[in-house]
């Protein structure tokens, strides 16, 4: 089973690459199929955004497969259950790819939310998370809903979109591997980390307008995840 979880993680590592690398030329191809769809008669007139969307300059294969190897590695060495070992995998690996997107196109994929989030509902399902099928519903309609209502809340304040439509399909998806009493903690957490990036920057003379709220909302649902998974007697 170790051998099998490098290699498993050795093939996501190549996976979460592949992503990261072609994601931009995947985004353009789908705009462009999408617009010409609805306007079969008239060009596309923003090539121009390839310039603006380029690749993620990634590390070399082998870097992502021995990375994924490795912490599949460590996984399967310290969790005795192979199955939640490598739900552990998934769910970083996951975090990870969302992340990445999002810090250099402020972006996040709904697709790879939903994906996040059936993971977290089926590992209830097979009884593999700690938590309850019933919990884990409860917790990702409360998780939801809410970014859900404060998206549209603040859009309607501020008059744009001060959290994005991803922001609240992350968020389901985190939260069907939290529960729901801990999601102000994890809200909590991800703020913290970034004013405290703000403040790192602000001290190093470096001005932040805007920063995208994927990666800290990630950096805390994989402590708030990985704690709900690996100590289940403190859900209690």
């Amino acid at each position: 089973m170790i051998i099998f979880g490098v290699l498993l993680g050795g093939i996501i590592g190549v996976w979460i690459r592949w992503y990261l690398m072609t994601f931009s030329a995947r985004l353009m191809d789908d705009i462009q199929q999408s617009y010409q769809e609805i306007f079969p008669q008239m060009p596309p007139h923003f090539y121009a955004l390839q310039a603006t969307l380029s690749p993620i300059k990634c590390g070399h294969f082998f870097t992502y497969f021995f990375s994924g190897g490795s912490v599949f590695l460590l996984l399967f060495l310290g969790i005795d259950d192979w199955q939640l070992a490598l739900l552990c995998g998934i769910y970083c690996c996951l975090l990870y790819s969302i992340a990445t997107v999002d810090w250099h196109y402020q972006l996040i994929s709904p697709t790879v939310c939903r994906l996040l989030l059936s993971l977290g509902l089926l590992s209830a399902w097979y009884q593999i998370s700690p938590l309850s099928l019933d919990a884990v519903m409860t917790s990702v309609s409360i998780g939801f809903t809410s970014f859900y209502g404060l998206y549209y809340l603040s859009k309607w304040y501020y008059q744009y979109e001060a959290l994005g439509r991803g922001d609240y399909w992350l968020m389901g998806g985190l939260s069907s591997f939290v529960a729901w009493q801990y999601l102000p903690l994890l809200v909590l957490v991800a703020c913290i980390s970034g004013l405290l990036y703000v403040g790192v920057n602000a001290i190093k003379g470096r001005k932040v307008t805007s920063i995208p709220f994927a990666p800290f909302l990630c950096f805390a649902g994989l402590i708030m995840g990985l704690w709900s998974l690996l100590h289940p007697t403190q859900l209690a």
